[in-house]
């Protein structure tokens, strides 16, 4: 979404099917959750959830995400590939990296 690979309306495939998918039930379920309180998605009937778009504040609600920033995550993810990092690790480095600055 952050990206707009999805767009506003795009159905998400259902928890239970990400998850088998993944094989991460609980946390499929909570990152559902966490999308649907900031406001990207929209749970539905029948497990239904379809992207509702940006929080209105954000960055990629405006289009202000600069090129340059995108560069830089293509970067790191490409060494952290290269480097053999899962993306928990990645992540973790990240969250890090943000709680330090």
């Amino acid at each position: 979404m952050a990206v707009g690979t999805l767009a506003p309306g795009s159905r998400l495939p259902t928890v239970r099917s990400l998850a088998a998918d993944l094989g991460i039930a609980a946390n499929v379920a909570r990152a559902y959750k966490e999308l649907e309180a900031g406001g990207l998605v929209e749970a539905r009937r029948r497990g239904v959830t379809v992207v509702t778009g940006s929080s209105p504040g954000s960055p990629v609600a405006r289009g202000t995400i600069p090129e340059a920033v995108t560069a830089a995550v293509e970067r790191y993810i490409e060494a952290g590939r290269q480097a053999q990092l899962s993306d928990d690790v990645l992540l973790d480095l990240l969250r890090a990296r943000l709680r330090k600055a």
